[in-house]
């Protein structure tokens, strides 16, 4: 149900869904794909049941707000989505395909996706929601070229032809019915289309807040926080349609020709006329008798057999226990709990406290889509059941029942924690484990210390630890004891690692004995103000990076970016690395830094930045060097990017998407490519998702481009990477994605790197 407006307006909406058996399913390949306005209007003035299916969870994409990248960068778009629906009113779901990043066509796309599945969860999904009308999104502004999207419009497509059919995917039929939708239809924003279409005019009023339509959508797309979305003023369409594509064709109301009366559910038509008297006769002054009318209806709904009508049971329980002012909240005072312990939580309801012990054999907290290992470009689902739920039941709740007109109601509840908003209590092992950096990097032969972190989440926790390398490479001791307290501080133990002869990358684990029982994940908390926590269990382990780096800068400026991971990699070659501020951009002296650097996207968040480049430029033509990471080309704000070098240069939005696509050196004995380390072709070895994007797409022609490269059947581009002197000093301008390749140990990516904050002692060789 949704919230907003006063409690009187809310339980009159809520009566209205359910005299309303109308369903939707809007579909879209990304998180912010969905039209919010679209969902309001659904929600809101339609009174349908709507759900917004994303096929991925954005996994593949940037973060605006911290350091989560891929499965973790998931799990917070998850909460992101949530937090959206929690103010249109839609439902959230999700299929198994991973958002990879963009994508050239739809053919590569599904080549990756495993076409048969993706297709099949959206399949179950149709077949479990019974949505009367099914959404595209695809011809959306944002569509581009994008592959994801054009796989997402075709696989809706296919689903809404073939759910209804018996002979596809006939595993589900156990579990679901098929389910064959009245129509397909798309969003089109923009000029009215010719034909009948639905309008969507989001400038009417919500009859629950008061406000324009449009403003609910901007505040649920402004919870897209983590891509930059947390301005609810952001612009939104205030006229779209819904126009046919499938189906049998509708005139001016989406659902046409479909009976959204509870006549359509066998034994409903004993229901309908009832449930709409309740409705007319609501009483704000005495709620109490809505909810002892609807629990005397509660009996007849209860044994329809339909997933519909236990749907709408589900939503009758929810009204008579707010129309009764109940409170069916439990809450305990801590935020994790481990198997075996007690918690002692308020209950709300029954004005009294509650024990609850937790099962020993009480499964740790993890996402459903987690707890089985996955390849690059879909989860692993243990059940069917789970598969495209946003999040998975909770692990801990209790059952509390209320008593109404002698028909007794029974509810469950998760246990919450302290946290506002409200997030469930997490179960965790007895210690988590974590090394001090996710990649160690060995620039020679020699050992080198590589640290973990054991932290006790119950008690005082003792025990042995070790750290398991890949032959080739010796950790000493082979196992430490470790002693780690009550009191949250991590017991510290170190282990000096020796690398082998040769150039390697693998990955080193630890793992914690006590009595018998093994350790080897850490606990990693996803928490952002207005978000709920959300706590994944990920592997105790870090990347051994084996190479040859030589860096001639130590001391480095770096202006960070969100969720910036440059930095490390700077400490791991060896640099002495201080985060610029406001203060030390405006007054700060630059000379001491042999090389300042703007972390990935600093132009677009950075003010402070975009204020001082002048006064930077002055270091650089004084004998600095400048490294300039990727900025988008904001086309709302082009000023937010527009200066970010000396001389003219214009960012534009192509891109080298895949990893291995072939990179040539246009000038293979520059400067920047030979001292301190030689770049060849092999540095561009073993990348991941991505060689770059936002290129260069005009410059001055004191700009020199350093490489060149295209993906398969594109263009050549030669915007990578531009480098210029300027008075004394060297500017350089790179969108490739060091930002992803460092933190994944590349090891030709440290080679480069070097090499760029090195530039000021390579001027003078050119």
């Amino acid at each position: 149900m949704v919230s907003g407006g006063c409690p009187s307006l809310w339980a009159r909406h809520a009566l209205a869904r359910l005299c309303f058996l109308g369903s939707a399913l809007m579909a879209g390949a990304h998180p912010d794909d969905e039209y919010t306005e679209v969902l309001v209007y659904l929600v809101r003035v339609r009174k349908a049941r709507t759900a917004y299916l994303s096929l991925t969870r954005g996994e593949g994409g940037q973060n605006m707000l911290g350091p989560e990248r891929d499965e973790l960068l998931g799990l917070l778009r998850t909460q992101e989505l949530l937090a959206a629906r929690a103010i249109d009113g839609a439902e959230q779901y999700f299929t198994r395909a991973i958002d990879f990043g963009y994508s050239r066509s739809p053919e590569d796309t599904l080549s990756k996706w495993d076409r048969d599945l993706i297709l099949g969860d959206i399949v179950w999904l149709i077949r479990r929601l019974k949505p009367d009308v099914v959404i595209q999104t695809i011809e959306g502004a944002s569509s581009g070229r994008h592959g994801h999207h054009l796989a997402s419009d075709q696989l809706v497509a296919e689903a809404f032809e073939c759910s209804g059919d018996r002979k596809r995917f006939p595993g589900q039929l156990s579990l679901v019915h098929p389910w064959r939708a009245t129509r397909l239809v798309r969003v089109l924003a923009g000029a009215a289309p010719e034909g009948p279409a639905t309008e969507v005019d989001a400038t009417q009023i919500d009859p629950l807040e008061g406000v324009p339509l449009a403003e609910i959508a901007r505040r649920s797309r402004a919870m897209h926080r983590s891509q930059g979305f947390d301005s609810p003023l952001r612009e939104i369409p205030l006229h779209c349609w819904l126009a046919g594509v499938a189906g049998t064709p509708a005139g001016r109301d989406v659902f046409d020709q479909v009976d959204t009366t509870w006549n359509r559910i066998p034994g409903g038509d004993a229901v309908g006329p009832e449930m709409e008297e309740i409705a007319r006769a609501f009483d704000p002054e005495h709620p109490g008798r809505t909810a002892e009318r609807l629990a005397h209806l509660r009996p007849r709904v209860a044994t329809l057999a339909d997933s519909r009508a236990q749907y709408k049971l589900a939503e009758m329980d929810e009204l008579i226990a707010f129309c009764l002012g109940a409170r069916l909240a439990v809450t305990a005072g801590v935020r994790e709990v481990v198997p075996g312990a007690s918690l002692t939580m308020p209950v709300e309801a029954a004005g009294g406290e509650r024990l609850l012990t937790v099962p020993r054999n009480q499964p740790y907290t993890q996402p459903y889509w987690l707890r089985l290992p996955h390849g690059p470009y879909a989860y692993a689902v243990e059940q069917q059941q789970l598969a495209g739920l946003a999040e998975q039941p909770p692990g801990l709740a209790v059952r509390l029942s209320i008593r109404v007109a002698g028909e007794e109601i029974e509810f469950e509840r998760p246990v919450m924690g302290p946290d506002n908003p409200a997030s469930p209590v997490a179960v965790v092992p007895r210690v988590s484990l974590s090394l001090a950096e996710r990649v160690y990097l060995f620039p020679d032969g020699g050992p080198r210390p590589v640290t973990v972190h054991v932290r006790s989440r119950f008690g005082a926790q003792s025990g042995r630890l070790a750290l398991t390398t890949a032959p080739g490479w010796r950790a000493e001791p082979a196992v430490a004891p470790f002693e780690a307290g009550e009191t949250g501080e991590p017991a510290v133990v170190s282990f000096s690692v020796t690398p082998p002869a040769r150039q390697a990358r693998d990955l080193c684990r630890a793992a914690a004995s006590i009595g018998g029982e093994e350790f080897s994940r850490g606990v990693v908390e996803v928490a952002y103000p207005g978000l709920p926590r959300r706590a994944a269990l990920v592997p105790a382990a870090a990347i051994l990076l084996r190479t040859d780096v030589q860096v001639a800068a130590r001391s480095i400026g770096y202006v960070m970016g969100p969720g910036d991971e440059v930095p490390d990699a700077l400490r791991q070659m060896g640099c002495r690395v201080t985060l610029l501020d406001s203060d030390a951009l405006n007054r700060g002296g630059l000379a001491r830094f042999e090389a300042v650097v703007a972390g990935v996207r600093a132009f677009n968040v950075r003010p402070d930045l975009r204020e001082n480049l002048r006064r930077i430029m002055e270091y650089v033509q004084a004998g600095g060097t400048l490294v300039v990471q990727y900025n988008v080309a904001n086309r709302r704000s082009p000023e937010q990017a527009a200066e970010v070098g000396p001389f003219p240069l214009r960012i534009g939005r192509d891109r080298v998407v895949a990893p291995d696509a072939p990179v040539a050196l246009l000038d293979p004995e520059h400067p920047l490519l030979s001292f301190p380390n030689r770049i060849t072709g092999d540095d561009f070895g073993g990348w991941v998702q991505e060689r770059g994007l936002y290129f260069a797409a005009g410059w001055d022609r004191r700009y020199s481009p350093l490489f060149e490269c295209h993906d398969p059947g594109e263009k050549p581009l030669q915007g990578a990477t531009l480098y210029a002197r300027y008075g004394e000093g060297a500017y350089i301008f790179t969108a490739l994605s060091w930002f992803r390749q460092l933190p994944a140990g590349v090891a030709g990516a440290y080679r480069i790197f070097a090499n760029f904050v090195s530039a000021s002692k390579t001027a003078s060789r050119r």
